[in-house]
């Protein structure tokens, strides 16, 4: 009876490992989505606030690109924020994990 509990435990467990990787996997699959959209956002504000300055008129469309991107990297941080929470911290002191 023990042997019976332990492989359906072991099975149980290996497929709550497989689902946490694949919920890893996709978060940081949308996070690298993100940082492509927060890239490329960047780099039109600032080409807009560039040509921007070149003009006699101010426009304002290149801020308001420019905090759009600001936003989408906050959410991006957002979802960084548990994966960190989760991992012990590392202290800079402890000297058993570092090399001579």
């Amino acid at each position: 009876m023990t042997a019976e509990n332990n492989e359906i435990q072991t099975s149980l467990q290996e497929r709550q490992r497989v689902a946490e990787a694949e919920k890893a996997y996709k978060q940081l699959r949308l996070r690298n989505m993100l940082n492509i959209v927060f890239m490329l956002l960047a780099i039109v504000a600032m080409i807009g606030i560039g040509l921007g300055m070149m003009q006699e008129e101010t426009s304002n469309w290149g801020y308001v690109v420019g905090i759009i991107a600001v936003l989408v990297k906050f959410a991006e941080a957002m979802l960084r924020m548990p994966a960190s929470l989760n991992q012990p911290r590392k202290s800079r002191f402890d000297r058993s994990r570092r090399r001579s």
